[in-house]
């Protein structure tokens, strides 16, 4: 039994509720916890002083009063139940609305008609490589200043390598000109190396409902690869199109690994000698510590069995964030349209003109393929007003 354990039963303890191995476990923990035991005192102290005051009468007419009370609050809470159901209502149909037009609104994708508005955004590349690296002289350090290695037998102190630990992650972000042979070529490509896709996840960023072709993909790979291909897979990854945003990261966790195995070796022999202590207990107070200390073990043990394996796997599999987007005339290069400085200005003026004009369009389009929402909108909401408007005559 704990502290909390305790707080939750000195009532009961004290009217005698529990039965005789709860009352023996709530005895034993008094005995050893100086705080629950003041506190217990304290209990006792308080309800003995209670008891010796006298109960006082109540007041004249205090039932009549308290009838009058109760009234007035059953009529308000009449009043506004009559309130709430008129809102509830109201929802309702509001809800019915708003469910009954949302088919309508995922089929018309705002993206189709936008989709001649859509221009290339160059992208800044930035390479925030954080990468925790030892100098060559830590590369090599004493085993017994980590837990979990044995030292040498043999006299004198020798220097031993030690297998480290180390978690890499990457991230890239690629603008490709074909995503399907991209990934197809990726996925073949990982298999080889004896990695595997994690996840993959495929959508339109553009998509042309007339022309499909036209239409363009982007996706998001989560990729697991064995440590010692991280790298080479990484530069694979780079060449497959351009790179816009990339991230490598190394974490070292190789001390708190050796820490973690260690506990659980001094874990488990705390756990054998408790077992051994066990069979030669007699008491039932002493037995039920002894269960309460090997079932909190034992539930370290476990836990910290779980870390090490999820960083064995970290370890072993590297993890890389792929995102690739196909974007059109990707090799296309930029030439100058005249040299003459005036023609390029009616070019750039003529362009953006048609823009604007494209994206007038379009909204005006837009807006009248939902008109029939618009207008189921617009009764629910004269709905909701009447009802509103109904209820406040009522009330007045």
């Amino acid at each position: 039994m704990d502290c909390k354990d305790f707080e939750k039963k000195v009532s009961l303890y004290i009217d005698g509720y529990i039965d005789d191995i709860e009352k023996k476990e709530f005895e034993l923990h008094i005995m050893e916890c100086d705080k629950c035991k003041k506190s217990y005192k304290k209990t006792i102290e308080i309800l003995k002083t209670l008891r010796q005051y006298p109960e006082e009468d109540l007041p004249k007419n205090f039932k009549e009063s308290l009838h009058k009370k109760l009234a007035k609050e059953s009529t308000k809470s009449n009043k506004k139940q009559r309130f709430g159901n008129w809102k509830i209502i109201a929802s309702i149909a509001a809800i019915i609305i708003f469910v009954v037009s949302i088919p309508t609104l995922i089929q018309l994708n705002p993206k189709d008609i936008y989709d001649k508005s859509i221009t290339e955004q160059s992208i800044e590349m930035n390479e925030n490589s954080s990468i925790q690296e030892q100098g060559t002289k830590n590369a090599a350090f004493r085993a017994d200043n980590v837990e979990g290695i044995k030292p040498s037998t043999k006299s004198g102190s020798t220097d031993k390598k030690v297998n480290r630990k180390i978690i890499q992650n990457g991230r890239i972000q690629i603008n490709i000109d074909d995503y399907e042979e991209v990934v197809n070529g990726l996925k073949q490509y990982i298999n080889e190396n004896k990695g595997y896709i994690e996840n993959l996840e495929t959508m339109y960023h553009s998509y042309d409902r007339a022309d499909k072709d036209n239409s363009l993909k982007y996706g998001n790979l989560i990729i697991r690869v064995p440590e010692n291909t991280f790298d080479k897979i990484f530069s694979y990854l780079r060449n497959l199109g351009e790179v816009m945003d990339e991230n490598i990261s190394r974490n070292d966790i190789t001390k708190e690994y050796y820490d973690t195995k260690s506990r659980i070796e001094n874990l488990k022999i705390q756990e054998e000698r408790l077992r051994d202590i066990m069979k030669s207990a007699s008491k039932v107070e002493d037995i039920l510590k002894i269960e309460n200390e090997l079932r909190r073990t034992r539930e370290e043990i476990d836990i910290n069995i779980g870390t090490v394996q999820n960083w064995d796997s970290l370890v072993n599999m590297s993890t890389i964030t792929v995102e690739i987007r196909e974007v059109k005339d990707l090799k296309k290069s930029i030439t100058p349209i005249d040299n003459n400085i005036f023609k390029r200005s009616r070019d750039g003026f003529i362009e953006t003109l048609n823009i604007v004009i494209g994206n007038l369009e379009s909204g005006f389009i837009y807006i009248v393929s939902i008109l029939p929402i618009l207008v189921l909108i617009l009764i629910g909401i004269l709905i909701v007003l009447l009802i509103i408007k109904k209820y406040r005559k009522r009330r007045d």
